[in-house]
C-alpha cells in the first residue's frame, strides 16, 4: 500500500508549472458555466480515479470514500503549491485514510 501511495504522490505533484487546474476551478467558482462544464467533468475524473484506487487497495464502499480522498488530495497538493513543501504531507494523509478505511 505505501509503494501505491507513494507513486499516486508523486504522480499527483504540484508545481508553479501545474496550476493551470486550481486556476480552472477559481474561474469555475465564478462561472457557472465553466462550473458545470469544465470543472464538475474533472472532479468526475478525479473521483473515479481515486474509488479504482482504492478499491485496488481492497477499501469498502470506495465510490464513497473517493470525494472525501480527492478533497483532501486537492486541499493538501493546494498547500504544497503555497508553501513550497514537498508530497510528505499527502503520503501520510493518505497513508492514514487508507489505514482508516482498511479497518474492519
Amino acid at each position: 500500500m505505501v509503494e501505491i501511495v507513494g507513486q499516486v504522490a508523486e504522480a499527483t505533484r504540484t508545481d508553479s508549472e501545474r496550476i493551470a487546474p486550481y486556476e480552472l476551478y477559481l474561474h469555475a467558482g465564478r462561472d457557472p458555466e465553466l462550473r458545470a462544464a469544465a470543472a464538475a467533468e474533472c472532479f468526475a475524473a478525479y473521483d473515479k480515479l481515486a474509488a479504482t484506487v482504492l478499491t485496488s487497495i481492497g477499501v469498502k464502499d470506495a465510490d464513497q470514500v473517493a470525494s472525501a480522498v480527492v478533497g483532501m488530495v486537492m486541499g493538501l497538493k493546494l498547500r504544497a503549491l503555497a508553501t513550497g513543501s514537498g508530497t510528505e504531507d499527502l503520503v501520510n494523509g493518505l497513508m492514514m485514510l487508507a489505514e482508516g478505511a482498511l479497518k474492519d
